[in-house]
């Protein structure tokens, strides 16, 4: 401490910098907590809320249309697989954040296509 008892403007301006840097921290941290729930709500989040496509085809590009829901980065389709659930074939494309690590599921139903 200096001669007049206070920490100078070195030191209270750097802890006011890093109070601030946190706050902003916890801030996006539950913003972005927030987009991965919406996300895991929205069409495509589970199987009883697939999104619809017209061809397997469409799915890597649908899959990865979509920014990272944590850091908004953009990701990577890990795999591609059909399933069954309750009964209905689906289709799960998992993805991944190469930058934040987050892992994603989203869920497709191939739309019936009517006969000519």
């Amino acid at each position: 401490m200096g001669a007049s008892g206070s920490d100078g403007p070195t030191r209270g301006g750097f802890l006011r910098a890093r109070a601030a840097r946190r706050r902003a921290e916890r801030e996006e941290e539950k913003a972005a907590r927030q987009r991965e729930s919406d996300a895991r709500r929205a069409h495509g989040g589970t199987p009883e809320l697939p999104i619809e496509i017209d061809s397997p085809a469409a799915i890597e590009a649908r899959a990865l249309s979509q920014p990272c829901p944590r850091c908004l980065g953009s990701r990577l389709l890990v795999s591609h697989d059909a399933e069954t659930v309750d009964g209905e074939r689906l289709r799960l494309a998992r993805l991944r954040c190469p930058r934040c690590g987050t892992e994603q599921r989203t869920w497709f139903r191939i739309a019936a296509v009517p006969l000519h």
